[in-house]
């Protein structure tokens, strides 16, 4: 597997507001996003599923805690 899935360079005006001129995109912090991702899909999807009368709204939030805490 590469290390660098691909890299760009930024406009300018992203340029000079970061300060940097190259931005990378690693395999492993894509490879992490997505299978988080097709995870909280995955579990809302199943939840709908099994528990029919369940509030989803809050699903991605309550997603997005957990991985933030």
């Amino acid at each position: 597997m590469y290390p660098e899935l691909f890299d760009f360079s930024l406009p300018d005006f992203l340029a000079n507001l970061f300060g940097v001129h190259k931005a990378v995109v690693y395999t492993y912090t894509t490879s992490i996003a997505v299978g988080t991702l097709i995870a909280v899909i995955y579990t809302k999807w199943r939840t709908k599923k099994e528990l029919n009368g369940l509030d989803l709204s809050n699903t991605f939030f309550y997603a997005f805690l957990l991985l933030v805490l």
